[in-house]
């Protein structure tokens, strides 16, 4: 009788670990999804500070390089267009 007990015991407690794994394995889903949500607002983020910088460059660059003589004399001008992209 009690070795009977002792096996009904060890099949009672694999069957509760196995009830418990679905809602466990969801709960692991949800977490990734959220993390997986959290990773692409980053990436999006980043992607668009990345684009504004590329855009900031090339138009420093185009000043440091670039500019007419008329353009140079007007740093103050050429700031506020700058400053107008973001």
């Amino acid at each position: 009788m009690e070795n009977l007990q002792q096996l009904t015991s060890v099949v009672r407690s694999t069957l509760l670990r196995w009830h418990q794994l679905i809602p466990t394995a969801i709960g692991i889903i949800e977490r990734l999804r959220d993390d997986l949500r959290v990773y692409h607002d980053f990436a999006t983020a980043h992607e668009a500070a990345l684009v504004s910088l590329i855009e900031v460059n090339a138009q420093l660059t185009h000043i440091q390089q670039l500019a007419t003589p008329e353009e140079l004399v007007m740093p103050r001008k050429r700031l506020q267009q700058i400053q107008v992209c973001f």
